[in-house]
C-alpha cells in the first residue's frame, strides 16, 4: 500500500501531532508500506482557504492523489482541502490531531465565539468530503460526532513509548528539604497555560523550595512567549526557559522532574503527560478537553485558569514527599494502562486497508 499524508509545516517541528505523524510513517514503512510525505507551508487559516481555487495547488494535489493508494490528511492541512477532497482519485483520510473550533471555545469573548462557529462549519464541510477518520482520543470523536455522522472512523490514541521506560521510571525518594523540580513542557502559547503557571508561581510562599524548568519552542507565539520570559525573570522561584531541546535532553530533564505541570486550556489528548508518567512523574493537567482521561488516578487535574488550585498542588507536593512518592507510583500504573504504539499503529495500518479495500 502506498500511503501519502499531506501536512503543514516541518515534520520535525516539535509538536504531539508531528511526532504522531513521524512515528506513523516510520511504522508503516517499516511493516512494509511505501509512505510518501508532502508538506505545504503553514499559514494563516484564510490562507490557506485560497489553496481551494489556486490552480497550481490543485494540479499539486490531484497529481499526489493520482500517485498514492490512499492520503492522509493532518488536520492542519484542512483549510486548504475542503473543496478539493471529492475530485481526486485516492481515497483521503483525515488525522485529526486538534480541531481550530476547539482552540477557540477556550474563550469567552464575541470574536472567539464567532470563530468557533465559522471554524465548526469549515470543519463540518471537511469532514463530510473525506473517507474515514481517524481521531486522536474519544474526546475528539465525540466532537466529530457531534458535527457529522462518519461512515468509517478509528480512535487511535498516541502512545507515551518513544522513551526507554526501563530507564524511565525512578521513585520519588527526596527528603522534603530538597527541591521539588517542576516540569513544563509545550509550545509556549496562551493555550498550554503558562500564564497561569507564572499566576500560581506568585502565590507560593517564599518559604517553599521549588525550580521551574519550561521546555518548548517560542516561535508559535513570540509577543505571548516574550511575555512569559519577561514574568520569569521576576519571580523569585528560579525558572529556566530553554526553548526546543532534542529529545534526549528531554528525557533527562524528565528523569530529573518530580512535577509535570501543564495547566493547558484545551488538549484534544495531551502526549507528554503520557510521556511524564512513563518516568514517574507527577502529571498536573486541567480538566479541558481529553488530558483528565489520559492522566486518571496517575495525576492531579485541576479548573482550567485557576493559578490558585495549581499553586495548592504544587505546594503540596513540595511538602509532603510521601504523597509524592505515591502519586509517583500511581501515575507509572496509569502510564502502564495505556496502549503502546505498536498498538495505535496496527490499527491505523488496518483500517487503512479497509478503506484502499474499498
Amino acid at each position: 500500500m502506498h500511503v501519502g499524508l499531506l501536512t503543514a509545516g516541518d515534520i520535525h517541528t516539535p509538536s504531539g501531532g508531528h511526532l504522531y505523524n513521524k512515528r506513523l510513517c516510520q511504522w508503516l514503512e517499516a511493516h512494509g508500506d511505501r509512505v510518501s510525505i508532502y508538506t505545504i507551508p503553514h499559514r494563516s487559516y484564510g490562507a490557506h482557504l485560497t489553496d481551494n481555487v489556486r490552480p497550481r495547488f490543485r494540479q499539486k494535489l490531484a497529481a499526489i492523489a493520482d500517485s498514492v493508494d490512499i492520503l492522509l490528511e493532518d488536520s492542519l492541512v484542512y483549510p486548504s482541502v475542503l473543496q478539493l477532497n471529492a475530485k481526486l482519485a485516492a481515497p483521503t483520510v483525515a488525522l485529526l490531531h486538534l480541531l481550530p473550533s476547539t482552540v477557540y471555545q477556550v474563550g469567552d469573548s464575541m470574536s472567539e465565539s464567532l470563530l468557533t462557529t465559522l471554524h465548526a462549519q469549515a470543519e463540518r464541510l471537511y469532514l463530510n468530503s473525506v473517507d474515514g477518520i481517524i481521531h486522536n482520543s474519544d474526546l475528539t470523536k465525540q466532537t466529530v460526532n457531534n458535527m457529522i455522522s462518519p461512515s468509517k472512523e478509528l480512535v487511535a490514541p498516541p502512545a507515551g513509548d518513544r522513551f526507554d521506560p526501563n530507564t524511565g521510571h525512578s521513585q520519588r525518594t527526596r527528603d522534603v528539604t530538597d527541591t521539588l523540580r517542576v516540569l513544563v513542557v509545550g509550545s509556549v502559547c496562551h493555550r498550554k497555560g503558562h500564564d497561569t503557571l507564572i499566576e500560581s508561581l506568585r502565590l507560593i510562599p517564599d518559604t517553599v523550595d521549588l525550580a521551574v524548568t519550561v521546555v518548548g519552542q517560542t516561535t508559535a507565539e513570540p509577543e505571548f512567549a516574550r511575555q512569559i520570559q519577561h514574568a520569569t525573570d521576576r519571580l523569585a522561584i528560579p525558572v529556566t526557559v530553554t526553548g526546543a531541546i532534542s529529545d534526549d535532553l528531554l528525557a533527562k530533564h524528565f528523569a530529573d522532574a518530580d512535577v509535570l505541570a501543564l495547566p493547558s486550556r484545551y488538549e484534544s489528548f495531551g502526549m507528554v503527560y503520557l510521556e511524564a508518567m512513563s518516568f514517574g512523574v507527577v502529571p498536573i493537567g486541567t480538566t479541558a478537553g481529553a488530558a483528565s482521561s489520559v492522566i486518571g488516578d496517575g495525576g492531579i487535574v485541576i479548573p482550567p485558569n485557576d493559578p490558585n488550585a495549581l499553586s495548592s498542588a504544587l505546594e503540596a507536593f513540595a511538602l509532603d514527599r510521601s504523597m509524592l512518592r505515591s502519586y509517583s507510583f500511581r501515575a507509572r500504573n496509569r502510564y502502564g494502562e495505556h496502549p503502546d504504539w505498536e498498538t495505535t499503529a496496527s490499527s491505523i495500518q488496518e483500517f487503512l486497508t479497509s478503506i484502499v479495500a474499498g
